[in-house]
């Protein structure tokens, strides 16, 4: 397989705020809401045969506690993700790769990859 070091990690940006947020959110003290998580990119291309490197990064609240993350795949046939974000492109097609928080699942954000054949 080759790997492929996209400059464009997926990375899950969960921003600390105490603030009423319109996505997913999850309070975690009275005063702090972690909110999000996004994903960046929201979409990539490989190939067939390739891996992507996905990582988890948010920011936690002063004090809050330090969430824990899991991966996902909506079509294993066309990309898998392991426990530790790798994605790897199995056929053509596309998949949305998807990391939820453990705790809380509906807090989640997603990668839409698309795999095109070699």
């Amino acid at each position: 397989m080759r790997l492929v070091h996209l400059a464009a990690l997926v990375s899950v940006v969960v921003a600390a705020a105490c603030r009423e947020h319109p996505t997913a959110a999850r309070q975690v003290s009275p005063d702090c809401t972690v909110e999000g998580p996004t994903v960046s990119p929201s979409s990539a291309s490989v190939h067939t045969g390739d891996t992507l490197r996905a990582q988890v990064r948010y920011t936690p609240c002063p004090a809050g506690p330090v969430l824990a993350f899991r991966w996902r795949s909506s079509d294993t046939a066309v990309a898998v993700v392991d426990s530790s974000g790798l994605i790897a492109a199995r056929s053509a097609g596309q998949a949305t790769v998807i990391a939820s928080e453990e705790v809380n699942p509906q807090v989640e954000g997603a990668l839409v990859l698309q795999v095109l054949a070699r």
